[in-house]
């Protein structure tokens, strides 16, 4: 908490590197001398060195943010560029389709001012016009613009802010190219992480597109769900999976690394070799974690599931079982020290929002009813995790996407279970494809596979009420809904009145809230109903 309290200071306020390094060295310091204060008083102002911990820990969020921030480095190309200048940067990754042109992300190598040239680092947004010649670019090409790049701004004041959320992925810049405003260069840049990545990524797609029948889009779900390539997907069945509330299931979430650390672990413990040793088993189970997080594009939920499953790997090496809430806290502090930005990064928010639900309230849940019958019990304990998990990311879902998919419950009974036999026929098909009649059958199967499930996405979406649209709220209102359910669930699973009274008080705020907006709706339709009246 007090790491995040720093990241949120520094970049709503912009202390000082000074200020910040004072800050650190002062608090360090006061820790230390605690340390050599005699037993009865050091026990006298343990509070103090709690809040001298804190501070310490505050001051280094500080220190993160700072230093992630690229605009604070001297060798930011957006500190001497001008308009005249030009710019040499490499492609890092395949270009997208849009509708009009290509987008692609790519980091500056060289500023050319004039004769001279410096080297110079950071992030832009390219956007080729849709032509045979920009068909040529590929990842890892080097390509020279001479056209002006201009400061990424919102389109649209009242809509999705896209310069803050480019700005937390530190990109400021942008430009359009037309095939006049730039030239393809004979070098091309590819690191060997990057080659490795890049090559079998492109290797898995391959095999993927090679065995499983084009029907449908099952190659583009199947691609997606596999390592997170989902920019074949229709639009229109992207967005059934998001209004039936599984699109997680296509952006390879922590479920997908989850089920593969089990089949790693189980793997590896029985291969002769391997087993004999705990070291080298950990070894290979993480490496290949780390590999498939690092393919399917690391983003926060994969990286938070990877980093905690590192640890819990760790631990079983040392016989050690921690807390289920320190693995999380740990992974999270891992993953903010290595991005402090992660924290605006709603992949993230609901990744642990979604972990610590399920760990917080799955079991007060399935508690509820008691079953006898055994099939039944774990269909029940099934359904108590998807109910678990809702609680806690209802509000921030509906804050970002302002929808809620009615019939969640339903579509995810039977999209989890079937989603995991798919992700393991492509894992089958990822080993055994060059047998051809293994690739030949596997491929058929996970196409049916893939074709059942997007026919119920799409079943249940086409259902009246499947989804309520256009819910907007506050995030006031999202921290309210967020008092209710703390303060509501500390009163029932912990027996606390004070909570309930409280609980009580916020929902009717948020009562008189929505009154006093709908209130206010009113009045305005009432107002432009009079106007035009008065015109007419």
């Amino acid at each position: 908490m007090p790491l995040m309290v720093g990241i949120v200071l520094q970049w709503y306020l912009q202390f000082a590197l000074p200020f910040i390094i004072f800050s650190f060295t002062s608090f360090f310091i006061a820790f230390l001398l605690f340390r050599f204060l005699p037993l009865a008083v050091h026990f006298k102002v343990q509070s103090l060195q709690g809040v001298s911990v804190n501070l310490l820990l505050l001051s280094f969020g500080l220190f993160i943010t700072w230093q992630k921030d690229i605009r604070n480095h001297a060798d930011w190309f957006g500190n001497y560029y001008q308009d005249k200048d030009q710019l040499v940067v490499k492609i890092d990754e395949p270009l997208i389709a849009k509708e009009k042109s290509y987008k692609t992300n790519a980091s500056v190598e060289t500023l050319i001012d004039n004769d001279s040239s410096s080297n110079y680092k950071g992030d832009l947004i390219l956007y080729f016009s849709k032509d045979p010649l920009s068909q040529q670019v590929q990842y890892g090409d080097e390509i020279l613009i001479h056209k002006a790049v201009q400061p990424i701004r919102n389109m649209d004041s009242e809509g999705f802010d896209y310069q803050q959320y480019e700005a937390f992925r530190q990109t400021f810049h942008s430009v359009f190219l037309k095939n006049t405003d730039w030239v393809l260069l004979t070098g091309k840049d590819i690191g060997w992480l990057d080659g490795f990545i890049y090559k079998t990524r492109q290797h898995i797609l391959s095999i993927l597109h090679s065995n499983i029948p084009n029907e449908e889009d099952q190659q583009a779900i199947a691609a997606a769900l596999l390592i997170g390539y989902n920019n074949d997907v229709d639009k229109e069945l992207k967005q059934a999976y998001a209004n039936t509330g599984v699109v997680y299931l296509i952006a390879v979430s922590g479920m997908s690394l989850g089920l593969l650390y089990i089949l790693f672990a189980g793997l590896f413990s029985k291969i002769p070799f391997i087993r004999r040793s705990k070291w080298m088993e950990l070894i290979f189970v993480v490496c290949c974690l780390w590999i498939f997080a690092l393919i399917t594009g690391a983003s926060a939920a994969v990286l938070r599931s990877a980093v905690m499953f590192t640890c819990i790997a760790v631990g079983k090496v040392f016989n050690r079982k921690a807390s289920i809430y320190n693995s999380i806290a740990a992974s999270a502090f891992i993953l903010l020290c290595y991005d402090p930005y992660f924290l605006w990064n709603a992949s993230f928010q609901i990744s642990y929002l979604a972990v610590i639900s399920i760990v917080v309230f799955q079991k007060p849940v399935y508690d509820l009813f008691y079953i006898k019958n055994r099939w039944l019990d774990k269909l029940w304990k099934m359904i108590s995790v998807t109910l678990a998990v809702q609680i806690l990311t209802l509000p921030i879902c509906i804050y970002y996407f302002q929808q809620f998919p009615v019939l969640f419950l339903i579509t995810n009974i039977v999209a989890i279970p079937i989603a995991t036999l798919i992700l393991l026929s492509e894992l089958l098909l990822l080993s055994f494809s060059w047998i051809s009649f293994v690739g030949y059958w596997v491929g058929k199967l996970t196409a049916y596979l893939v074709g059942f499930m997007d026919h119920f996405i799409l079943w249940i979406n086409g259902l009246p009420f499947a989804v309520i649209n256009n819910i907007a709220i506050s995030l006031f209102t999202t921290g309210i809904l967020y008092g209710i359910i703390i303060s509501f669930s500390s009163w029932r699973i912990h027996k606390r009145k004070a909570m309930f009274l409280i609980s009580l008080s916020l929902i009717l705020l948020l009562t008189a809230l929505s009154f006093k907006r709908h209130y206010m709706v009113l009045q305005t339709i009432i107002q432009k109903s009079g106007y035009q009246t008065g015109r007419s």
